[in-house]
């Protein structure tokens, strides 16, 4: 009956306690089949999550940073980017004048007349620019748009249309002709420096006979 009292005494200060000895508990006194904790061993470890919580913010924090400077950095680059090429763009936009080219003495309505424009560099190579008109009447105009320029012109009336130019024996050319300046030929093509004109920004008209 004694041992029934003294456990009684002790439920009922545990019920008034909150519990089985909660204020040893916190102290680190073992729980019922623990162990002790001590006090400095469990101040260290709380103060290790609060370490490893604030190192994880300060790293989310710090690569959030560096996305956005890096962000503003790229914009920085593509906008100075666009506005360079805006810029070269204006810059390396090349002015261009109107040449037209009146062929006269075009003797048939067959085939196609060929007008060809050179530089110095590619006479009678590889023309700078070129255009085909059909041979209808007995004057053609063909219309350029180029850079201000020295430049020299080839005309062919390609009466057969199989371009190029058709020769009879000795090689002298079957079909019409013409240069600018109305250039003629020695012993061969004229130079380009005989044909030569210079094109300026505000344009230039010229005329080209064909030869008979």
């Amino acid at each position: 009956m004694a041992g029934k009292g003294r456990l009684s005494r002790r439920r009922e200060g545990e019920r008034r306690h909150g519990g089985p000895n909660q204020a040893n508990l916190a102290a680190g006194a073992p729980r019922p089949g623990g162990c002790t904790i001590p006090a400095a061993v469990r101040a260290a470890f709380l103060e290790r999550l609060r370490f490893v919580g604030r190192l994880d913010v300060a790293v989310n924090m710090g690569w959030w940073a560096v996305g956005a400077k890096v962000g503003i950095r790229v914009g920085t680059w593509l906008g100075a980017g666009a506005l360079a090429l805006g810029l070269f763009g204006l810059a390396g936009a090349e002015q261009v004048a109107d040449l037209t080219v009146t062929v006269d003495n075009v003797r048939s309505s067959e085939g196609q007349v060929r007008v060809a424009v050179y530089r110095p560099g590619n006479w009678l190579e590889e023309p700078t620019a070129r255009v085909w008109v059909r041979a209808e009447g007995e004057r053609v105009t063909a219309e350029f748009k180029l850079p201000p320029n020295e430049y020299a012109v080839a005309v062919l009336h390609d009466e057969n249309d199989n371009g190029k130019m058709d020769y009879r024996l000795l090689r002298i050319p079957k079909e019409p002709y013409g240069f600018s300046n109305n250039a003629k030929p020695r012993l061969g093509p004229p130079k380009f420096e005989d044909a030569a004109f210079t094109l300026g920004p505000d344009g230039l008209a010229i005329a080209i006979d064909l030869t008979d």
